[in-house]
């Protein structure tokens, strides 16, 4: 028996934040107080490269070669020190 589903497209974040130095922890603190840019403040530069930043790690995950990079000698081999 085959079932197939229809996947849902991922959710397009509207903006990005800023790495920011590990500090103690805080009471109360909120992911909502990072620094964040609308996307269309980014340079489309940034951008290119944020997509394909987050491209290379889904099939990373999945354990899977990018088709966009066939011809491309690249082993698949998990990274030390990552979350799968």
């Amino acid at each position: 028996m085959k079932v197939e589903l229809e996947l849902m497209p991922w959710i397009v974040p509207n903006f990005v934040t800023a790495k920011m130095p590990a500090r103690p922890r805080q009471e109360g603190f909120s992911p909502d107080a990072l620094p964040k840019w609308s996307l269309a403040e980014l340079d489309a530069n940034v951008l290119a490269a944020q997509c394909d930043e987050f491209r290379a790690e889904v099939f990373r995950k999945a354990w899977k070669d990018d088709p966009a990079n066939a011809g491309i000698d690249r082993p698949m081999e998990p990274q030390e020190g990552r979350e799968s």
